[in-house]
């Protein structure tokens, strides 16, 4: 029995047959002596009669029956319910059958007892103690012996306990990578039938240079989505001043996602996503796409497996390259610790074992990550088909004499290789490609090999080799990490709509080194040379330091570049960055030199307001050159209803500071919102939001959703309309929090948490608090007038049949409390055996703490109380 657990009392069930009150008594149900009857006067035999028989050739019934001239009464099975204890755990209850009341004879229902028992045993095990099961569908204590699991009922607790070996159990998982449920978000809000959103973001700039202003065209932006049950139209325009007749069109598209197979299906404007050498292309067209975020908690890439055996229940640590990753307390038995948050390259972990003697055992294991890998058996795809798209006077046309298919498809072939294929085709052109992906335990390896063929230039090929050394930890103290990567293009080699006939470059040779120094200053050397075709060489070399101090960081970097000209360059650069998080700041200052140029000093200072939601943020920026001065500034105020900002520059000539240029712009963002008939107002709606919509009776009250300290909140209900949560994510779980700190006694404002489950750009309604307006409160006596104390009871309304039944509770003096109620008729029905009811009203004009007074309850007579003058 675990700690703290208290069994609830057995509930005995009557035996398979009526007992009779000649049945044993229950102080001995579960004794193991044969029943002895009443004790009577022996009855006299007549020695004239002879037995039929020999009395050894007769059983004990047929004895009893012909000494007594009566069939012996026979001992009936007992039943009762019993907590079920595996491995010392209450698992629930489970009814217990005992013939002959002989504990050794107990039978299980095995209905009851293979599910509990499958999650924990072997499935070897669960398999013989299925085909033990009888044709009653029950399991004796012999049963489970007889495999090995030791079976007990404790006739002092009445409970029926199991202990499993350890190596009998079932191989038990811990994963690290995956989080574990919030509690009460197991059933989140999910979106509305009907919302959508519109934002509208605009501008008006104002320059001036050399004595004269002119203002630029005002610009408005419009984009927006509808979303109807999961299908959702997005879509986006754009109006310029100059041409007051027309608002361009900008994409526009159908979308529905299916969750659960992690696919996203598009009809309209598009771009596919890419992989190796294939160019991404705007069609009018269809897509399939699979895509991981429609399932965020899904584990798409391969999952790494520490498997082990404890002997006894131990503390694990896990350590991954030498840093605490997760203490474990876990049972014996065999163990599968999954999903370790690795980083990319080589990962050295270390499990370290400690018993409850103290003794310690230490096991390593070795794994190899690369980002980009799949699980074994795991696809990613993006297919789609469509016409590609000109932009022709600002107007969008599509070429529908020049269909193109793109398609790609990634496959996790074991859990350290990842291999894919791509393809791009149309009349005129084709490219089609092979990628893969290595996890070694040297490092990783990306090969990338494609074909074009191109009719006006003929077929080519490219590939590309790359290999990364990455390690972090003790194993690498130093932190050395590096990588090499080779490419090479054919003369008329062309990606999928290239327009460029002749490659400049041949072969394009990269190279990185990083390592930790002295005084823990970190040293980058990155390389690059690209060998000209037709053309000179180019290279570039660049060095950096960087060293971080208490909130300051130094960079120096030096560089040495041959340009395409054939000209030499060298370039250094030293960057101060200094933080203040306390205050909100940052400090930069940047200083640049180089062999060709004048040098270059930048001074940029940012500021960030307390509240991110609601508040000003600002930077001031100085740009000095040999020649000009150029001094900025940006003020921008984000709001719950909206965004504003204001840029400023200046540029100065460097002699005289005479004011040679000049621009002012501002800029401002909002968003129309609605779900199900309700409207609001808020920030540009980044994905999917919430809108929070108060009942009339909160009119006027101060109410906040997410506080973050003080009177800062994420959104708020203002004058202005509901609170909006504009920056949900889609198929995130998203906590929003009420705080309604002047709510008045008896008003109600429904959960303070709620938990959103967001679909692609959706809308969420929460209507907060209802027409409850009365804390109510009085005192419960019986018909005698003495107090009903420490008893439960429902109210129910008698005037609104879509209320809500309250449970109240009375204390000692036999006083309760109570708010969400309002104006009414209303019973109060306690719960005993004996119904006890009374009725009470609430006059239409209270609001507030109500005090209904005394109220008598009688039996099934119900009574109207008056309230307390």
């Amino acid at each position: 029995m675990t700690l703290g657990h208290i069994p609830p009392p057995p509930q005995l069930v009557l035996p398979v047959e009526e007992i009779t009150t000649t049945s044993t008594p229950e102080s001995r149900l579960f004794s193991n002596t044969a029943f002895e009857p009443p004790p009577s006067d022996p009855p006299t035999v007549p020695p004239s009669v002879e037995p039929e028989s020999s009395s050894a050739d007769l059983t004990e019934e047929e004895v009893f029956e012909k000494v007594f001239g009566q069939p012996q009464l026979q001992e009936r099975p007992h039943q009762l319910m019993a907590p079920l204890l595996i491995d010392g755990s209450v698992i629930g209850e489970i009814l217990v059958t005992i013939p002959n009341g002989n504990s050794k004879l107990i039978r299980l229902p095995a209905s009851q007892l293979l599910e509990p028992l499958s999650n924990v045993l072997d499935a070897e095990i669960v398999s013989l103690l299925t085909s033990d099961v009888s044709e009653s569908g029950q399991l004796s204590l012999e049963n489970l012996s007889q495999h090995g699991l030791q079976a007990q009922f404790d006739e002092q607790r009445l409970e029926m306990k199991i202990t499993i070996p350890s190596v009998h159990r079932k191989v038990k998982v811990s994963s690290l990578g995956s989080q574990s449920q919030v509690p009460g978000a197991e059933a989140p809000l999910t979106p509305n039938s009907f919302s959508g959103y519109l934002n509208v973001r605009g501008g008006e700039t104002v320059d001036w240079s050399e004595g004269e202003w002119e203002r630029q065209p005002v610009q408005l932006d419009l984009d927006g989505a509808l979303n109807y049950k999961g299908w959702v139209f997005e879509g986006a325009a754009r109006w310029d001043e100059d041409d007051m007749t027309t608002v361009q069109r900008e994409d526009i598209r159908l979308i529905r996602d299916d969750p659960k197979r992690s696919v996203r299906y598009v009809l309209g404007d598009l771009a596919l996503p890419t992989i190796g050498y294939q160019n991404n292309q705007s069609i009018f067209g269809m897509s399939v796409v699979r895509n991981f975020k429609l399932q965020p908690n899904r584990v798409t890439r391969p999952i790494n497996r520490f498997e082990f055996f404890l002997e006894d229940e131990a503390e694990v640590e896990v350590f991954n390259n030498g840093q605490l990753v997760q203490t474990l307390r876990l049972s014996a038995g065999p163990q599968d610790i999954r999903d370790l948050p690795l980083t990319a390259g080589l990962n050295d972990v270390q499990l370290v074992i400690t018993d409850n003697v103290g003794r310690v055992q230490r096991l390593d294991f070795s794994a190899t990550v690369a980002g980009n890998l799949l699980a074994p058996g795991r696809h990613q795809f993006a297919y789609g088909v469509g016409f590609p798209r000109t932009d022709e006077m600002r107007l969008w046309r599509y070429d529908t004499s020049q269909p193109i298919v793109s398609l790609s498809h990634r496959a996790g072939i074991s859990p350290n290789f990842t291999v894919g294929g791509y393809l791009q085709a149309g009349f005129q052109e084709q490219l089609v490609g092979l990628k893969g992906l290595w996890a070694a335990p040297i490092g990783n390896v990306d090969v990338d090999v494609a074909f074009s063929n191109k009719q006006e230039w003929g077929q080519d090929y490219a590939f590309r080799l790359g290999y990364d050394f990455l390690q972090s930890g003790e194993q690498n103290p130093t932190q050395r990490n590096f990588g090499v990567a080779v490419e090479y293009r054919g003369n008329v080699f062309a990606n999928f709509g290239a327009v460029n006939r002749e490659q400049e470059t041949a072969l394009d040779f990269t190279a990185y080194y990083s390592q930790k120094l002295f005084w823990d200053i970190t040293s980058t050397l990155n390389f690059r040379y690209q060998l000209g075709r037709n053309t000179s060489d180019q290279y570039k070399l660049v060095w950096g330091l960087t060293r971080s101090f208490k909130g300051v960081g130094v960079n120096l970097r030096l560089s040495q570049i041959l340009n395409q000209e054939g000209n030499h360059e060298q370039q250094a650069s030293l960057n101060f960055l200094w933080l203040k998080p306390e205050k909100r700041q940052t400090v930069q200052l940047t200083t640049e030199v180089s062999s060709v140029d004048d040098p270059e000093n930048r001074l940029a200072w940012n500021y960030s307001a307390l509240n991110p939601n609601q508040g000003l943020d600002a930077s001031v920026g100085l740009n000095a050159k040999a020649d000009r001065n150029r001094l900025s500034g940006n003020l921008k105020y984000k709001g719950y209803r909206g965004t504003w900002q204001l840029d400023q520059s200046f540029e100065l000539e460097r002699e005289s500071q005479r004011l040679t240029q000049s621009s002012t712009q501002l800029t401002f963002g909002t968003a129309i919102v609605f779900v199900d008939g309700h409207w609001g107002i808020s920030r540009p709606v980044t994905d999917s939001f919430a809108l929070l919509v108060p009942h009339p009776n909160l009119k006027g009250l101060k109410i906040g959703v997410n506080p973050n300290g003080g009177e800062n909140y994420q959104a708020k209900v203002d004058p202005f309309g509901p609170a909006v949560m504009s920056n949900l994510q889609s198929y995130q779980l998203s906590t929003l929090r009420v705080s309604a700190p002047d709510l008045p006694i008896g008003y109600e404002i429904g959960p303070r948490v709620h938990y959103v489950s967001p679909t692609y750009k959706s809308g969420t309604l929460i209507r907060m608090g209802s027409d409850a307006s009365i804390f109510l409160k009085g005192k419960l006596l019986n018909s005698q007038g003495e107090v009903i104390a420490l008893q439960a009871g429902e109210v129910q309304s008698l005037s609104d049949p879509q209320w809500k039944p309250i449970t109240l509770f009375t204390n000692k003096a036999g006083k309760f409390a109570a708010e969400g109620f309002k104006p009414g008729k209303y019973r109060i029905r306690l719960f005993t055996e004996k119904p006890q009811v009374v009725q009470f009203t609430i006059p239409g004009d209270q609001e507030g703490i109500y005090d209904v007074g005394p109220i008598k309850v009688a039996g099934e007579v119900i009574l109207e109380s008056s309230p307390k003058k």
